[in-house]
């Protein structure tokens, strides 16, 4: 066995950090801390710089000029959910859908036709290209704030599958999931929307992304950035951009490319495709936490082509029955194959018309809201 004095003797010349050493390694500790919590300060402060209101109103002219989320995914942060984002006098339509709304002007033209008919309208645009009804959950939930007299979720059936063409498609497919842990939205937020939609790996990186929001800065600044880089490469060397660019690109940062161009995931149904399994149960969630809000609901099925599939207005129509304060209204009778682009975006000379049967839908939703719900008419 060994001697107890023995082991005390070695103890005793142990070397032990010196008071010099515990000075530095206290001073680091304190740097390392500091240079933290400034971090973190930053990137808040950063994302607070980029925000903006979703519908200023022109001082020259009094009119609201809606604006479009910055395109690419890190978007979803910007737009103000607070009583600044309302224009004074206006009632908000908070609109939530894809590129038709997004980078098609259709909304811009419908604020059009508002002030025509009086300006008593605001158009809140909260569309993203690529966004699915995942994607729009967290949107509802980050925009039930404004109060909105009607939140229009204009989709076509791409939103609630995740089958597209040979591929599978992902639940999120923006960076929406990344803010359902903000502090305007995590109170919200269902349980059971978090327990069937996250893991604990996913919970934790959409956490991190609310306390430490670094990540959601690139694209915000990427424009900014471009101009710092490359201006003054252009401006002193006198080089084509274009060459700048190829030799020094930047990050685009949109997950919607991301998984269009992904080529590694089987689809996941045989033949055509389906809807999500929890779809009643999404859209049961989404049309529940509208309630509880007291926010009416427009589900707008935009023009389409017939070969979209699948078709996912009967189980929507089920889903949202129980719920008199939601309506589901069908726009594809009106899609003309030679007024769009493809199968969903309307050519230039057709989103007038387009704009304007949107408009009349979502007029005729607010016509139609029970007695009590925001906006109602007197007598409705």
């Amino acid at each position: 066995m060994t001697d107890p004095a023995s082991l005390s003797a070695v103890a005793s010349t142990a070397v032990l950090p010196s008071a010099g050493d515990r000075a530095v390694r206290s001073t680091l500790f304190w740097l390392i801390l500091c240079a933290t919590a400034i971090a973190v300060a930053t990137a808040h402060w950063l994302q607070h710089r980029y925000t903006f209101v979703s519908s200023p109103v022109d001082p020259a002219t009094g009119r609201v000029l809606p604006r479009m989320m910055p395109h690419g995914s890190y978007g979803a942060f910007l737009p103000r959910s607070d009583a600044a984002s309302n224009p004074p006098g206006r009632q908000p339509i908070v609109l939530l859908g894809n590129s038709v709304y997004q980078t098609c002007g259709i909304v811009e033209r419908m604020q059009g036709l508002a002030e025509a008919d009086g300006g008593q309208l605001a158009f809140v645009n909260r569309a993203q290209t690529g966004a699915g009804m995942h994607d729009y959950f967290a949107h509802m939930v980050k925009a039930v704030d404004l109060r909105p007299r009607l939140l229009v979720v204009a989709f076509i059936d791409l939103a609630f599958t995740p089958d597209y063409m040979r591929w599978s498609l992902p639940r999120f497919r923006t960076d929406a999931d990344q803010m359902l842990f903000d502090s305007d939205v995590v109170l919200d937020v269902p349980w059971s929307f978090l327990h069937r939609e996250f893991t604990l790996s996913t919970g934790l990186d959409s956490l991190v992304s609310s306390l430490f929001p670094y990540k959601r800065l690139d694209v915000l600044m990427r424009y900014e950035v471009d101009l710092g880089l490359y201006w003054p490469i252009v401006n002193t060397l006198h080089v084509d951009p274009v060459i700048v660019r190829v030799l020094f690109p930047l990050p685009v940062l949109n997950l919607t490319q991301d998984w269009v161009d992904r080529r590694d995931a089987p689809r996941s149904a045989q033949g055509r495709a389906q809807p999500w399994p929890e779809l009643h149960e999404l859209v049961t969630e989404f049309a529940t936490v509208c309630q509880q809000n007291d926010v009416p609901v427009l589900f707008l099925h935009q023009e389409a082509a017939s070969e979209m599939e699948p078709d996912v207005l009967p189980a929507l129509r089920a889903a949202c029955a129980p719920f008199a304060k939601v309506r589901v209204v069908d726009l594809r009778s009106a899609f003309v194959r030679t007024q769009f682009i493809d199968q969903v975006h309307p050519h230039e000379a057709a989103r007038d018309a387009y704009a304007a049967r949107h408009y009349k839908a979502i007029l005729q939703a607010l016509e139609e809201l029970p007695a009590g719900a925001p906006g109602a008419r007197s007598g409705k």
